[in-house]
């Protein structure tokens, strides 16, 4: 019988190190590159999520941020696979959820562009966003739902 590298316990220890190890990049990346992040427009406190993470990418550091993309997003495949492998019943749709995050995650070490404010920020009352906001939570709704049997 051929043993297999990806065990259910090695991928749980992978579910559990992947968001660490990306938590812990950020924090990091975010304390040494602050001011290189501010000088690309973002603004912490009244847009947190402007320029940031993807704006760490740009700095001085930004292979470390590139490397905690792919390293967290390969993980949490490895992870996907190994839960896969330990349900003994239910739905494959949680594991291969979870392997296309991994993959997107991981994706994301691809080149970023930089920010570039020139005007005010939207509010957050804005009508794109609104519309965006209606139509999420629409499809959201819609795919969420239980359906009857019948």
């Amino acid at each position: 019988m051929k043993r297999s590298l990806i065990t259910p316990r090695r991928a749980a220890i992978c579910g559990i190190v992947g968001p660490a190890v990306f938590a812990g990049g950020l924090v990091v990346l975010t304390a040494a590159q602050y001011g290189f992040m501010i000088g690309i427009g973002w603004q912490p406190l009244t847009d947190p999520a402007g320029a940031w993470p993807s704006g760490l990418a740009l700095g001085p550091y930004g292979a470390l941020q590139d490397a905690s993309f792919v390293i967290s997003g390969v993980l949490l495949i490895v992870f996907a696979i190994g839960l896969h492998r330990g349900m003994v019943r239910g739905s494959m749709s949680g594991p291969v959820l979870l392997g296309i995050s991994g993959a997107a995650m991981a994706l994301l070490a691809f080149e970023t562009d930089p920010i570039d404010r020139t005007g005010p920020l939207p509010s957050r009352h804005h009508p794109r966003r609104l519309v965006r906001r209606v139509r999420g939570r629409t499809a959201a709704c819609t795919f969420l739902s239980p359906t009857p049997n019948g």
